[in-house]
C-alpha cells in the first residue's frame, strides 16, 4: 500500500512538472480564429470560376498565425496566399488562383494555424468548358450504315445536322450530359455515283465540334489518311483504302519505301508499308498513288520523313596543359543546340547556334590549374529530342613544390624523381650548390622559380661543364641558368653579383626580380632573353655591361641614378622599348648601346654634354625619337652624336 502511494505521488509530481515546463505565458492562451462577416469560409470553402482571380478573406485571431498551401495536386503551383503569416487581431489574406485550362475542376486545402489550433479552408476552381470528338471523320460505303460519334463534354450541347444532309443523315438517339456519350446516326444508302459529304455539328455556346461524313458513290476511292509524317527512325505505316472497285498502286521510285510482306489479319483494303530509317541529314518525302486504270479516280498518300538529327564533334576528348590558355572545337549539326559547361574553369568566348549541317567553330578559354592535381571538365552539346554530345576536357596538374634544402647538394633526394620533369613551380630555400643547380636544369617544365630565401654556396658538381663553372658564395655564377625555360625568377636576397651570361638565351623569361644587395652585373646576362618585359635594376650598380639586354622585349626600363657607364650593345635591338632615361652621372655610352630601338619615342638625357662621351653609332636607327636634354644645352648637344635627332626639346 505504501509503495502504491509513493508511485502515485511520483507520477503526480512528474505530470505537474511536465505541465509547468511546457506552458509559458503565451501558450496558456486558448487559440481562437473567427471569420469576419456572414461568410464562414472554413465551412463553405472558397469557390472560383475557371478564370484567374483573387478573393480576400477576413478573420480574427487572438495569437500569431500562419497559413500554408497543400502540395497535393500541385496546388502550390496554381493557388497562392498572401500574406502567409501575421499577428494577433484583425487580418486579411488574399487567395489568388491561376486560370484552369484543364477540363476537370480542381481543389486544394489551405491550413491556417494559430498555436495548437488548425483550421482548413478548401479552395475549389471550376474546369474550363470543353467539347471534343474522339473522331471527326467517317467514311461510309454506298450501302450506308450506322456511325457512332463519341462526344466528350462537361457542358450541355446540341446536335445540328444541316438541312441539305437531313435526307441521308439521321440521329438515332438524343442525349445530353456532362460526360462522354456515344451518339448514333443512320447513314442512308447512296444512289449517287459521286461520293457525298455531310456534317454533324455538336454545339454549346461558342464551343463547336464537327464530324465529317464521307459516303462513297459508284466508283469511289478513299484513303482514311493521306499524309504520314515519319521520324528519322523509320516506321511501318498502315494505309486503309476505301474503294468499291479493284484498284492499282503506283509505288514511288525510292529505295526507302517498301511494301510489307508480312501482314496479319488485314483486309484487302488495308496495306502496310515499311519506311526505312533516314540516315541522311536532309528530310525527304514521296507519294504512293492508288488509282483506277479505267478512269481518272485516284487518291494519294504523302510520306514525309524527318532528317537524322545530329551533333558531330570534331573531338570527343581533349588534353590541356596546366597553364591558362584557349582552345577551339569544331562541330557539325542540322539542329539547334545549346552548350553547357559543368565546371567554372572553362568559359566559352561566344555562344553559337546552327540550323544547317556545316562547320561551326566554338572558342573556349580555360584557367590555370593550380589545384595540385589533374582535373576533368565536360562541355555538353544538347538539342531537343534527347540528342547529346559531350566533349571531355582533361587538364594536367600544375605541380608546385616548396622545398627546404638543409644541406647543399641534397635537392635530388628531396623531390619525387618520377615527377621532376613535371614540376611547374618551385619555391626553394636553404643552401644550394652546383649539384642542386643541375637538378634545376632537369626540371624541363619549370615556369616559376622563387629563390628568395636561398644561400648560394661554393662546392658541388660543375653545373656547366663546358666552361668548368662552379658555384661561388653569394653569386649567380657564369652561365648558371643558361637556356632554362622558366618564365619568372626571384633571385636570392643574399647575392651580391650576377656574372656573365647568367640568364643568356632564357627565351621564356618575362620577369626577373633582382635584390638590392646586388652591386655587380656581368656582361650579356640577359642576352637574347626575347620575352623579357620587366626587370628592376638594383640601386647600387654603377655599370650596365655590354650586351646586357640585347634583343630583349623590354617596354620600359629605369636606369638607377648610380650608373656611370653603359656598355656597348647594352640595349641593342630592344625593339619594344618606348622610353629611356639616361641619368645625370652617366659619363660614357658604348658602341651601338641604344641602336635600332625601332619603337623608341622618347629619350631623356640628364647628363651635361661636357661630361658625356660616346662610342660608335650609339643611336643608329633610333633617331626618330624625341630627345629631351637639360635647359640651355641644345647648342652643345648638336656638337655630339645626339645632334642627329630630328626633334630636340629642352626640359
Amino acid at each position: 500500500m505504501e509503495k502504491k502511494l509513493c508511485y502515485s505521488f511520483f507520477f503526480f509530481v512528474f505530470f505537474i512538472g511536465l505541465y509547468s515546463c511546457g506552458n509559458d505565458a503565451e501558450t496558456s492562451i486558448d487559440p481562437q480564429i473567427t471569420t469576419i462577416g456572414n461568410e464562414d469560409f472554413f465551412l463553405e470553402g472558397v469557390n472560383f470560376t475557371n478564370t484567374s482571380g483573387e478573393k480576400s478573406l477576413l478573420f480574427t485571431s487572438n495569437i500569431d498565425w500562419s497559413i500554408t498551401v497543400a502540395s497535393t495536386s500541385n496546388g502550390e503551383e496554381w493557388c497562392s496566399v498572401t500574406p502567409n503569416r501575421g499577428k494577433a487581431g484583425k487580418n486579411t489574406i488574399k487567395v489568388k488562383v491561376n486560370e484552369n485550362v484543364g477540363v476537370d475542376d480542381r481543389n486544394v486545402s489551405l491550413t491556417l494555424r494559430a498555436g495548437g489550433l488548425t483550421k482548413t479552408i478548401t479552395v475549389v476552381q471550376k474546369q474550363r468548358d470543353a467539347l471534343t470528338l474522339t473522331t471527326n471523320k467517317f467514311e461510309i460505303g454506298k450501302a450506308g450504315g450506322t456511325i457512332n460519334v463519341e462526344v466528350k463534354s462537361n457542358i450541355d450541347y446540341e446536335v445540328i445536322i444541316p438541312e441539305t444532309c437531313k435526307n441521308w443523315i439521321k440521329q438515332l438517339t438524343t442525349t445530353r450530359g456532362l460526360i462522354a456519350k456515344r451518339l448514333s446516326f443512320d447513314i442512308a444508302t447512296s444512289e449517287e455515283y459521286e461520293k457525298r459529304e455531310g456534317e454533324i455539328t455538336i454545339r454549346s455556346g461558342k464551343l463547336t465540334e464537327t464530324a465529317h461524313v464521307y459516303q462513297a458513290g459508284e466508283g469511289v476511292l478513299l484513303l482514311t489518311k493521306n499524309e504520314f509524317p515519319i521520324t528519322d527512325k523509320g516506321a511501318t505505316i498502315t494505309v486503309e483504302v476505301k474503294s468499291n472497285f479493284d484498284f492499282d498502286v503506283k509505288m514511288p521510285n525510292v529505295d526507302w519505301v517498301k511494301t510489307a510482306t508480312k501482314t496479319r489479319g488485314i483486309s484487302s483494303h488495308t496495306l502496310y508499308y515499311i519506311i526505312t530509317p533516314n540516315e541522311t541529314y536532309e528530310k525527304r518525302e514521296t507519294e504512293i498513288v492508288f488509282y483506277d486504270k479505267n478512269s481518272s479516280i485516284k487518291d494519294t498518300v504523302k510520306i514525309h520523313q524527318q532528317q537524322k538529327n545530329a551533333i558531330i564533334l570534331g573531338k570527343k576528348d581533349l588534353l590541356l596543359e596546366c597553364d591558362k590558355g584557349s582552345f577551339s572545337i569544331h562541330t557539325q549539326s542540322n539542329i539547334d543546340y545549346n552548350i553547357s559547361i559543368n565546371c567554372n574553369w572553362i568559359k566559352e568566348k561566344e555562344s553559337a547556334k546552327t540550323k544547317s549541317l556545316n562547320d561551326k567553330v566554338h572558342e573556349f578559354e580555360f584557367d590555370k590549374n593550380d589545384t595540385g592535381k589533374k582535373r576533368i571538365g565536360k562541355i555538353i552539346f544538347t538539342a531537343s529530342g534527347g540528342i547529346t554530345e559531350t566533349l571531355v576536357v582533361n587538364q594536367k596538374a600544375f605541380y608546385s613544390y616548396e622545398i627546404h634544402i638543409p644541406k647543399a647538394g641534397t635537392l635530388y633526394s628531396l623531390i619525387d624523381q618520377e615527377k621532376i620533369c613535371q614540376v611547374d613551380s618551385l619555391i626553394v630555400s636553404g643552401e644550394l650548390n652546383g649539384t642542386d643547380v643541375i637538378i634545376l636544369h632537369r626540371m624541363e617544365k619549370l615556369k616559376h622559380l622563387d629563390m628568395k630565401n636561398v644561400n648560394i654556396v661554393s662546392g658541388g658538381d660543375l653545373y656547366y661543364i663546358y666552361n668548368s663553372c662552379k658555384t661561388e658564395n653569394n653569386k649567380i655564377g657564369n652561365w648558371m641558368f643558361y637556356g632554362m625555360g622558366f618564365e619568372t625568377i626571384i633571385l636570392p636576397n643574399s647575392i651580391t653579383a650576377i656574372e656573365e651570361n647568367a640568364f643568356r638565351q632564357c627565351m621564356r623569361l618575362s620577369k626577373v626580380t633582382i635584390p638590392e644587395s646586388v652591386t655587380y652585373l656581368g656582361g650579356a646576362i640577359f642576352f637574347e632573353c626575347i620575352s623579357l618585359k620587366s626587370v628592376t635594376l638594383p640601386k647600387n650598380i654603377t655599370y650596365i655591361p655590354g650586351y646586357t639586354f640585347q634583343e630583349c622585349d623590354l617596354h620600359s626600363i629605369e636606369i638607377p641614378e648610380s650608373v656611370t657607364e653603359i656598355g656597348g650593345y647594352a640595349f641593342f635591338q630592344c625593339f619594344s622599348l618606348e622610353k629611356i632615361t639616361i641619368p645625370s652621372k652617366v659619363s660614357y655610352i658604348g658602341d651601338q648601346a641604344l641602336a635600332y630601338l625601332n619603337n623608341l619615342k622618347e629619350i631623356h638625357v640628364k647628363a651635361m654634354p661636357k661630361d658625356l662621351r660616346f662610342g660608335r653609332l650609339v643611336f643608329s636607327g633610333s633617331t626618330d625619337a624625341s630627345l629631351y636634354i637639360p635647359k640651355g644645352t641644345k647648342d652643345a648637344y648638336y656638337l655630339t652624336p645626339l645632334g642627329d635627332f630630328k626633334t630636340v626639346i629642352e626640359e
